[in-house]
């Protein structure tokens, strides 16, 4: 290349890029490099200069693992640390504030005080960038060893854009606001209002950097089990060369190329055993999550390979060729079935996430059209009377009421966030901006409801507006949530059309049981011949969720312990074992819970109304049977929407999986009914009474009315309870 330099100048420094790229570099290779710079002096001979030599390795495929691995485990121990650090954060100011309100004017000592809390927070903030550019590198050290997969590729980049919003300018701006306000010795009342804003935003991104690194582990642990699947799929192709190798050597070859063939086994098992230390670790990270999936290391498998891979080892110092040769084909296979066996239960990790994810979406949509509608019906109210009216207390009333419902949208919110990056992305700003506008509402309301602001001012005006944002706010977190539950299941369909093409996939365990803990969702079959097997998983998930529930009733006696007795009670009871009561309780998962098994019972009676019609014609008794608890379904998802859960509901639930029971008796009876010979009967005109007929009439609003039951007292609900007794 050409260099055009001054002429009048002695010395010139230049910079000269090399891309090592070009050069295609394996993993340990290394490359030495140096720059030979000649002038272009015709007249008096070329003159060279030459730069020291310069050295380039590459990283070797063992030391890239442990890097990733080290940067893995400095990332989420970083991001513990800063989580750690903002709840400190919080609670300091919190302390600042109460201590200022209480005081006419700042001292020295508070200006130090807030000088500190500025201080923590860019401490937090080089934190977090120093998390990003472990991010970074560790995303670059990945690419040179592992192939590229595009649905994680995508994950990751939704994950990097959530980290980028933590500490935005918006952020930025008001601690610098804050700073600039005590360099200019502004009043108490605008800097407590900075600090006021300040603590705010130290609220959100509490929440949304626990909901981080939630989504970090979730990802590694998907990360990881990728690695995993290429490894194994890397150890089949080595132990098929090893096959290769001795089908072309002869019987007295065997012993020449013993040493060679020895050390190609001790590869292969090294190989191997880091793949199960690796496994290993995937187990054990699956077991931290706060909902560990279904995932198990195939240790019987792995036992098998292990054996086989000695057996070889043994044939090869034994000299039998032949031996060897079958015994490294059947490691071969086993190795190409530890991959299948990886991969499946891979696919079937994510289809069950998002099967589940799904279920709760639709049934949160259902929650926030709910509140929607029962604010705009309230704001309606309001816009019909005026402060000095009566009836203004009871709007205040069920304000503070639809706020506490709108709280549980927004706890639903932030669980599926957790799970699915693409909702924590397009929701975040909906919700943030939901909560200031309902607690704008109810400040507006209980200004006006002041006596002496009634003599100024008798509009509702400015509570209006505040009700309509958060309306606003409400449908358009309708429709993000409506435009996310389109994209996983257009993902769903896609995953259940690639996987209905694979073949021989292998169980994922001999027991076919997940982890203790884990929500399963088997699907029924669908295939003719196949209604028994079918009902039969409808009963079990029936009972299975009714488990959930006596759990979750546990859980709710647990909190109002904990609320009635305090720490005291909290600190006592951890020191309980096992799975006994005692753990924190919060009221997100509380409510996490709840939704949860609302939307099990929703997509159980979905299940239960495509079975019904996927098996035709049924008689009237099991039709009437059906409908009545497809009825009792409804009432349930009804009840544990609006976090209902008492003995009445554990009666329904207990009487939901009778039915289901006898319905599976029934039909497996009608199939070996079907199985005899039929001959034709004879045709007949049935006669009916006209009293015969009234009584039927009358027994189909009966059943209608008890289909459509609303939730009543139970004081009132035994009256009701009597009447359709003595009906009956």
């Amino acid at each position: 290349d050409t260099l055009f330099v001054d002429a009048k100048s002695l010395a010139f420094d230049f910079t000269y890029y090399v891309d090592l790229k070009d050069l295609a570099l394996n993993p340990g290779d290394e490359v030495s490099y140096s720059f030979e710079v000649r002038d272009n002096d015709v007249l008096n001979g070329y003159k060279a200069a030459y730069s020291e030599t310069f050295s380039y390795r590459k990283l070797s495929e063992e030391e890239i693992r442990n890097s990733i691995s080290e940067t893995s485990v400095s990332i989420d121990q970083s991001l513990s640390m800063s989580l750690q650090a903002m709840k400190n954060y919080e609670k300091d100011i919190n302390s600042v504030l109460e201590d200022l309100l209480s005081k006419p004017s700042l001292t020295w000592q508070d200006r130090k005080n807030l000088e500190l809390l500025i201080e923590r927070q860019q401490e937090i903030y080089r934190e977090y960038e120093s998390v990003k550019e472990n991010l970074r590198e560790k995303e670059q050290l990945q690419s040179e060893l592992f192939s590229s997969n595009p649905e994680l590729d995508a994950k990751k980049k939704e994950l990097q854009e959530l980290f980028n919003k933590l500490f935005d300018e918006s952020t930025m701006a008001k601690l610098e606001e804050l700073q600039r306000l005590m360099e200019e010795n502004k009043p108490k009342e605008e800097l407590l209002d900075a600090l006021e804003n300040l603590k705010q935003q130290g609220d959100f991104m509490a929440e949304d950097l626990e909901r981080n690194l939630e989504l970090y582990r979730k990802l590694e642990l998907e990360n990881r089990l990728q690695t995993a699947l290429e490894d194994a799929r890397r150890l089949q192709e080595k132990s098929a060369e090893i096959e290769n190798e001795m089908s072309v050597l002869k019987r007295t070859d065997f012993g020449e190329n013993k040493g060679r063939l020895d050390s190609m086994l001790l590869d292969l098992k090294k190989r191997k055993e880091d793949l199960e230390k690796g496994l290993e670790d995937i187990s054990q990270m699956n077991s931290s999550l706060e909902e560990p999936t279904s995932f198990e290391v195939p240790d019987s498998l792995l036992n098998r390979i292990n054996e086989k891979m000695k057996e070889t080892s043994l044939d090869i110092h034994e000299g039998d060729a032949n031996s060897a040769k079958q015994n490294q084909q059947q490691t071969t296979g086993m190795l190409q079935a530890l991959a299948e066996n990886i991969e499946n239960q891979m696919n079937q990790i994510e289809q069950e996430n998002m099967a589940e994810d799904a279920a709760f979406i639709r049934l949160l949509l259902k929650s926030v059209v709910r509140v929607s509608f029962a604010q705009e019906n309230l704001m309606n109210e309001l816009s019909r009377i005026r402060v000095n009216d009566p009836y203004y207390a009871e709007i205040i009333r069920k304000q503070s009421s639809l706020i506490s419902e709108i709280g549980f949208v927004i706890d639903s919110v932030r669980a599926i966030s957790k799970r699915q990056p693409q909702v924590a992305l397009t929701t975040d700003k909906e919700v943030k901006n939901l909560l200031g506008y309902t607690d704008e509402t109810m400040s507006q309301l209980l200004r006006m409801n002041d006596v002496h602001y009634q003599r100024y001012r008798m509009s509702n005006r400015s509570a209006m507006t505040a009700q309509q944002y958060a309306m606003t706010s409400l449908n358009n977190l309708a429709l993000l949530l409506s435009e996310s539950l389109d994209n996983i299941q257009q993902q769903l369909q896609m995953k259940g059309n690639s996987s209905g093409n694979q073949k021989g996939m292998p169980q994922m365990s001999s027991s076919g049981q997940g982890k203790e803990g884990n929500m399963k969702m088997p699907m029924p079959s669908m295939n003719p011949g196949d209604e028994g097997r079918s009902s039969q998983s409808l009963q079990q998930m029936q009972e299975d969720l009714n488990k959930q529930l006596e759990a979750l009733k546990d859980m709710l006696q647990e909190y109002a312990k904990q609320r009635t007795l305090g720490t005291d009670a909290k600190k006592s009871s951890q020191g309980k074992t096992g799975n006994q009561a005692g753990t924190d309780v919060s009221e997100e998962k509380i409510s996490e819970s709840f939704a949860r098994a609302a939307a099990k019972q929703e997509m159980i009676r979905r299940m239960l109304q495509q079975k019904m019609q996927e098996s035709g014609v049924l008689d009237p008794q099991s039709a009437s049977k059906l409908n009545r608890v497809l009825g009792d379904m409804e009432r349930t998802e009804r009840d544990l929407v609006n976090r209902i859960l008492n003995n009445q509901l554990m009666a329904r639930q207990k009487n939901i999986e009778t039915r289901l029971l006898e319905a599976e008796n029934a039909e497996l009876k009608r199939e070996k009914d079907e199985k005899r010979e039929s001959k034709e009967g004879r045709q007949f005109n049935p006669f009916v009474s006209d009293s015969l007929d009234s009584w039927f009439e009358k027994k189909r609003g009966v059943d209608v009315i008890r289909e459509n039951m609303p939730t009543l007292q139970p004081y009132y609900q035994k009256k009701v309870q009597d009447y359709f007794f003595r009906k009956d």
